[in-house]
Formats: C-alpha cells, structure tokens, sequence
C-alpha cells in the first residue's frame, strides 16, 4: 500500500538534493556520538505533513547546517556563509513528488555546544499525490 503521505519519499528525495553540496547527511536527528566532519546537515519535518486537498499535502521542512567551529565555540562564518548560499541556491524547485516555490527562511545562527554551528532553513513543500 502507498503511503498517502510520502514522509520516507520527501526525505530521500531531500537528501539526494542536497548530497551534491555535503555526503553527510542524516534525517530528524544527528547522531549521538559527535562526529568529526568538518560539516554536516540534518533534515526534518517538525510539524508533520497536513493533509490539503485531494491532489496534494503540505509540510515545512527544516535543514539544519552544522560546521565545525574554529575553535573554542568561535563560528566559521565564511564555511557556514557557504554552506547556507550553496543550499538556498537549490530553491524554487519542483518534481514530480514536490515543489517549493519560495525562498527558504533563515531562522537562526548559534553554536550546539559540541564545537559546531548551525544554521536552520525552513520553507514550505507541497507534496503531489
């Protein structure tokens, strides 16, 4: 049976997107032990996806861009300024699973106390049926 909700699909289809940019990339959660890429991105849906009509569904989605930071909790700005613009540049786009057709937010900015920096983009997917 399809899933009418497509959740596995939309991840995948989101990490293919963005494997080009970093090979680390993981869904809903980062890994427990911490890593030792000088990046990585984690992709989630934190509200869900909600039904809409009968030929399509809606999620925000949000990639979280971790760098590593220079040291001692100091940003790599530069690395993130990248990492952030090399991602925005995927936006708008469309498939035959789903299309975004806005710019994806940037939402904040701050260290996750582990020596990396994070950055969220959230945006609006539509999700085709």
């Amino acid at each position: 049976m399809t899933s009418i909700y497509k959740r596995r699909d939309v991840l995948l289809e989101l990490r293919e997107m963005i494997l080009p940019i970093c090979s680390d990339i993981h869904t809903s959660n980062r890994e427990t032990v911490k890593t030792t890429k000088t990046q990585f991105v984690i992709i989630k849906m934190p509200q869900g996806i909600s039904p809409y009509a009968d030929t399509h569904n809606t999620a925000y989605v949000q990639i979280h861009l971790f760098v590593k930071d220079i040291s001692n909790g100091i940003e790599s700005v530069e690395k993130m300024e990248s990492l952030v613009e090399q991602v925005s540049s995927l936006f708008p786009f469309s498939s035959d699973l789903m299309s975004c057709n806005e710019t994806p937010l940037l939402l904040e900015s701050k260290s996750d106390g582990m020596g990396y920096h994070s950055s969220v983009l959230q945006f609006r997917i539509t999700i085709k049926r």
